[in-house]
């Protein structure tokens, strides 16, 4: 028997987890869609437009696994003067990481990601938010300047962490709520300001992209890295498949 990888391991138990905590039939579902339906170089391309046309910029999230096949979104988005973040080499919950797990995730995530589209990332985002130790001394000796999630000890010096909104697009329309409500919550959310994670994947599996493009035209976000800077509204784009059986 081959042995399996502890990172490959810890991706598919992050996401076994999220699908129990969810396991109502449309969590099941959307899930299953969020996991199969690949978010390909046309669907960043129109987002970019999308974007663009708004006069508005924003993060976007990226595995170091999915990196060469990526490469073209990757280049396309940081060229267009959008944030590449590290998602994390594989899509591992990082509460808990032990320090070499931690390292390895963030190394060669960081890594890939230039190796593959000569981007180097400056910012992260957790999977599941919770960041331990291990994780943030791993991205403050990578040289990543900020990150998305949530910290369960002191923030280490040299790192900017980033809590987002705690609405969040999927939960509500997993909830039940129609496109219109989800973005009229979210809408009314973000007349204060703060940083908004966003699945246009999920977004579309729920038939509510032209709401999201219309919140987008409306609020005219801007990246995590400017919203450290200037405030507003922060836009975190997350269209990964949090599981991939190689």
């Amino acid at each position: 028997m081959q042995p399996v990888p502890e990172l490959r391991r810890r991706e598919v138990e992050t996401y076994f987890e999220v699908v129990a905590e969810r396991g109502l039939d449309v969590g099941v579902d959307a899930f299953a869609f969020h996991n199969l339906g690949v978010f390909d170089d046309s669907d960043f391309a129109i987002l970019v437009d999308v974007l663009d046309g708004a006069d508005a910029t924003a993060s976007f999230a990226f595995l170091g696994r999915d990196a060469d096949e990526q490469a073209g979104s990757i280049e396309h988005v940081d060229a267009a003067g959008h944030e590449v973040v590290l998602h994390g080499q594989r899509h591992v919950a990082c509460g808990d990481l032990p320090e070499s797990l931690a390292r390895e995730n963030v190394e060669v995530g960081v890594t890939s990601l230039e190796a593959a589209s000569g981007v180097r990332p400056t910012a992260f985002f957790a999977p599941l938010l919770s960041m331990n130790d291990a994780t943030m001394d791993a991205l403050v000796e990578a040289g990543i300047e900020r990150a998305v999630g949530v910290a369960e000890t002191v923030v280490p010096d040299g790192l900017v962490e980033v809590e987002p909104e705690p609405l969040v697009d999927l939960e509500l329309l997993m909830a039940g709520h129609s496109p219109s409500e989800t973005f009229d919550a979210l809408a009314e959310r973000a007349a204060t300001g703060g940083v908004f994670l966003m699945h246009p994947n999920l977004v579309e599996h729920f038939d509510a992209t032209d709401e999201f493009h219309a919140w987008i035209d409306e609020f005219r976000p801007v990246s995590v890295g400017e919203w450290v800077e200037e405030g507003g509204v922060g836009l975190l784009v997350d269209a990964v498949r949090p599981l991939k059986i190689e």
